[in-house]
């Protein structure tokens, strides 16, 4: 028995050490990322951020970056392991009207540095909502090798998308959405977008898309795409068929805005994932398809503004779990605005007059 006494602090005296180790990194690992808990940065990249910070307008007043230790500083995040930057938020954090050009709270020309590139382990950049004065998105943005998200929404780039982009293989997340008056993006093909076959969320919306003739059939090429928006993106057709429906994770899609001047095509209520569904503005014609009855998941429903006739299809009343359905400006006749959809559930109608009513 004495023996057996003396080796159970013997055996802690081997496994403490182990598990406080092994705890600290579980620790380390659990905060990688976080732009207010991660290991010190490398002296290069504090260089390279405070040179990108120079061609940010007032970025100097906003980011108060301060002190050596740039995993510390405000919209940097970096890597607990290695201490690369990974995260870099440099979106112009005051309020002002994106759709008002004379809006003296909008920032002035900013520029975005080369020297960016040289953080090359980016998996997260969002320049949104500054003003980099119509020049093109660049090319250079296409090298981040392990970038997940980019968002250059509303930040004034003009131009040509560059193909480049297309590089991005591990992109998730992409925004290059912008109102017209502020920036104006177009896209000569939209081949490059088939090679990022990871993208989950794509917003294009105001972005010129009347070249791409091929723009459907290279949306149905990316299979995990779950929020597409396309919004006034001067598209002009849509076709009435499609040999295989791939991107059916859709669970918003954002047609609104643009002249498709047709009837729904059949081939959209294959999108059985389908949550929030905005066609409006689109010019469509005859009956609203009774095959709407398939997207069983849907909660709102857009089909204002267009030049629907006839009355609103029974199968519209079974989408039990539809909150909202705005079917103004349109030529629908007969009963049916203030129906229920559902047992026990208020259904937010708009109807001709643009009137709320609730069921």
């Amino acid at each position: 028995m004495a023996s057996n006494n003396t080796s159970i602090p013997l055996v802690y005296a081997i496994w403490i050490p182990f598990l406080l180790f092994f705890g600290s990194m579980q620790l380390c690992l659990c905060f990688g990322g976080n732009s207010s808990t991660s290991g010190s940065c490398t002296e290069k990249e504090r260089k390279v951020l405070l040179s990108v910070q120079k061609g940010i307008y007032d970025a100097h007043k906003w980011l108060s970056w301060n002190g050596k230790d740039c995993c510390r500083w405000k919209g940097v995040g970096c890597d607990a392991m290695t201490g690369h930057v990974v995260e870099l938020d440099l979106h112009y954090p005051y309020p002002y009207d994106v759709e008002d050009p004379y809006d003296e709270r909008r920032p002035n020309k900013s520029e975005v540095s080369p020297s960016l590139l040289d953080l090359r382990h980016l998996k997260h950049l969002d320049l949104s909502m500054n003003y980099f004065g119509d020049d093109p998105i660049p090319n250079f943005i296409g090298s981040f090798a392990n970038l997940e998200y980019l968002n250059l929404s509303n930040a004034g780039f003009g131009g040509t998308i560059p193909h480049q982009l297309g590089n991005l293989s591990d992109l998730l997340y992409l925004d290059l959405s912008s109102n017209s008056r502020y920036g104006s993006l177009d896209v000569d093909d939209l081949g490059w977008l088939a090679q990022i076959r990871s993208l989950q969320h794509l917003d294009m919306t105001n972005v010129d898309l009347s070249k791409a003739s091929n723009w459907i059939h290279v949306i149905n090429i990316l299979p995990s795409l779950s929020i597409l928006h396309l919004s006034r993106a001067t598209l002009s057709r849509l076709p009435s068929t499609l040999p295989h429906v791939n991107f059916t994770s859709l669970t918003t899609l954002d047609l609104s805005g643009n002249n498709f001047a047709s009837s729904i095509p059949g081939w959209l209520f294959n999108l059985s994932s389908l949550e929030h569904l905005d066609l409006g503005l689109n010019q469509f014609h005859g009956n609203i398809p009774l095959a709407i009855r398939s997207l069983k998941k849907l909660l709102v429903l857009d089909l204002s503004n267009n030049s629907f006739s006839g009355d609103i299809p029974e199968t519209v009343w079974s989408l039990k779990r539809l909150r909202s359905i705005d079917l103004s400006g349109n030529k629908i006749s007969g009963p049916g605005y203030t129906r229920n959809c559902g047992e026990s559930q208020k259904l937010g109608i708009l109807g001709p007059q643009r009137k709320q009513y609730q069921g």
